[in-house]
């Protein structure tokens, strides 16, 4: 039986692929709202969907591309209390997309940072952002010793 799959069916196919699977188990698909047969109809629907879908990705392409143009042109500054080897404080994720909101106008979710981007060191950091559709964008991020008045 042929079907098209509405949600992800582990073993089987993702959301909007057409699948072959037997009888028992496609009726249990289509029952269960996970699938529906393959008819003249669901395949105009199918490529009605997907062509969204692309138009979607364009849109969201063009997006990511503005978005890494600026990105890779800017390094952000931050200053940390330290004392020898070792930092007080920490740049988090939070820091440093409230910099980037404040002072380039630039926002970005949390859920971009692909990975953790506590930096505790003194240094230059290179942070890697997810976009989204497999499009992403280095972020540098300097981080330099606070100079103290009292020395």
């Amino acid at each position: 039986m042929k079907i098209i799959l509405l949600s992800p069916v582990k073993n089987y196919g993702k959301k909007n692929e057409i699948v072959n699977v037997k009888n028992g188990y496609g009726r249990y698909l289509i029952l269960t709202n996970k699938a529906v047969p393959v008819t003249e109809t669901s395949l105009a629907i199918l490529a009605k969907q997907k062509e969204k879908e692309n138009h979607k990705n364009e849109q969201q392409h063009l997006i990511n591309s503005a978005l890494i143009e600026k990105i890779t042109n800017i390094t952000l500054n931050f200053t940390l209390k330290a004392n020898d080897d070792k930092t007080f404080g920490a740049i988090t994720n939070k820091k440093i997309i409230d910099k980037l909101k404040k002072e380039y106008n630039i926002t970005i979710d949390k859920t971009m940072f692909e990975q953790n981007a506590n930096n505790y060191k003194i240094g230059k950091h290179v942070i890697k952002l997810n976009l989204g559709n497999n499009e992403f964008v280095n972020l540098n991020v300097l981080i330099t010793k606070a100079t103290n008045n009292n020395e």
